[in-house]
C-alpha cells in the first residue's frame, strides 16, 4: 500500500466517523481525537501487514487531518441536521 491509498482510505472509512462526532459535539476540529485516530489506523495497517515496518515508522499523521474542512462531506452540517 502506498501512503496515498492510506490516505484515501483513511479519508474514505475514518473521518466521516470523525466529522459527524465533531458535529455533533463543541462543532470544533478535535485534534487529539483525529491524531489518535490516525494513528490507529496505522496501527491496523501495521498489524495486518497491509505496510511495511519501515511505513509504520515513516508515515506522519498528514497535516491536512487537522485542518477545519479536510475535505468534509459533512463540513455545512450542524446538529440540527441529523
Amino acid at each position: 500500500m502506498t501512503k496515498q491509498q492510506a490516505e484515501a482510505e483513511f479519508r474514505a472509512h475514518h473521518l466521516p466517523t470523525l466529522f459527524k462526532t465533531e458535529a455533533e459535539g463543541t462543532g470544533r476540529v478535535d485534534r487529539p481525537r483525529r491524531a489518535e485516530a490516525w494513528d490507529m489506523y496505522m496501527d491496523d495497517l501495521s498489524a495486518a501487514r497491509q505496510i511495511t515496518d519501515h511505513q509504520y515508522m515513516s508515515w506522519h499523521q498528514p497535516r491536512w487531518v487537522f485542518t477545519k474542512r479536510c475535505l468534509s462531506p459533512l463540513h455545512s452540517m450542524t446538529k440540527e441536521s441529523y
